[in-house]
């Protein structure tokens, strides 16, 4: 997956966060935003956007992003990264007497620019200087030829070449021991980053067994809820929002490695036989033809349970399973 910064916006009307970048000569895609900037919670595709609809930030996404074509099929994903501000990056900032501690690292394995600036490498001008030699001594012999007024067309280029003469560098490698340290530090933040998300998402396991905090969820946290009940049962499943596949909130796989689909819906009254339908023309567009699973807070319509049982559609419900565990 490739590294990208994407700028952060910020729309007139809703004050919504989105980050934008363009992918492809058509199309644009747009990352919804929580208001904390600590997820995405929604991708989508357009060819345009408004330009006054929105106003620039001063923070800059930073993401992981995948891009695949196959058979004409777009396929595009993007995993959050964290969130940072233009002056974050900013050489001066990254002045290579300074310790780790004192940088803001990213807890990812992507070396940065800025982060292979503080372990020494940097980009030489000989290229630059020596095409400017070139079309000075061109120059120069065209005075010659055609008139020395010339030369006073030269005369900046001249002082120019001096200039850079003095400043004249080649490529710098980083420090390989630089780099190793570099490295070693941000394993370290990785695993911190890690060692906090499990405390964070047992503490939250312990909550999903309270109806209670079910009810409470908003749609996004709701999926999560549902990808870590399942994954605790032996699933293997990921929240796949980010992904902008239609009807499709969870994959992974089951017990016994099944490829597995999850569509997830918090109605406060039970989800009707449309819920149904749409997944089985969901599964049946999928290649795999994958186990198939809607999950409802509170129940499901008769309909939806015929549907499912003649289609072979599994149907949970979040306050059945809760009560009756």
């Amino acid at each position: 997956m490739a590294f990208k910064r994407y700028q952060i916006y910020k729309y007139n009307s809703s004050g919504k966060f989105v980050a934008i970048e363009r992918i492809s000569d058509k199309k644009l895609v747009i990352l919804d935003l929580n208001d904390e900037l600590t997820n995405i919670t929604k991708m989508r595709f357009q060819n345009h956007i408004k330009s006054n609809s929105r106003y620039k930030t001063d923070y800059l996404l930073e993401v992981e992003e995948e891009t695949k074509i196959n058979d004409d099929i777009f396929e595009y994903n993007a995993k959050y990264l964290r969130v940072i501000k233009p002056s974050d990056i900013l050489l001066d900032k990254w002045n290579k007497t300074k310790t780790l501690e004192e940088l803001p690292i990213g807890a990812y394995l992507h070396f940065t620019n800025e982060e292979k600036y503080w372990a020494g490498e940097e980009e030489g001008n000989l290229t630059k200087n020596i095409i400017a030699s070139i079309v000075l001594v061109v120059f120069m012999a065209l005075s010659i030829n055609y008139g020395w007024g010339m030369i006073l067309f030269c005369l900046p280029a001249l002082l120019m070449i001096d200039w850079n003469y003095k400043t004249w560098r080649k490529d710098k490698k980083a420090d390989i021991n630089k780099l190793k340290e570099l490295l070693k530090y941000k394993n370290s933040l990785i695993q911190n980053k890690t060692d906090n998300s499990n405390k964070a998402k047992s503490s939250f396991e312990k909550q999903l067994e309270n109806y209670d905090t079910w009810k409470s969820l908003n749609p996004e946290k709701f999926e999560y809820a549902v990808a870590t009940w399942l994954n605790k049962q032996g699933y293997d499943l990921k929240v796949t929002q980010y992904s902008a596949d239609g009807g499709i909130d969870l994959v992974g796989n089951d017990k016994n490695m099944n490829t597995t689909i999850v569509q997830v819906k918090k109605y406060a009254k039970n989800v009707g036989v449309s819920v149904v339908r749409e997944m089985i023309g969901v599964r049946q567009n999928h290649p795999d033809n994958p186990k198939t699973i809607v999950v409802s807070l509170i129940g499901f319509t008769r309909g939806a349970k015929e549907l499912a049982n003649a289609e072979n559609i599994v149907l949970m419900n979040i306050r059945d399973e809760i009560y009756e565990s």
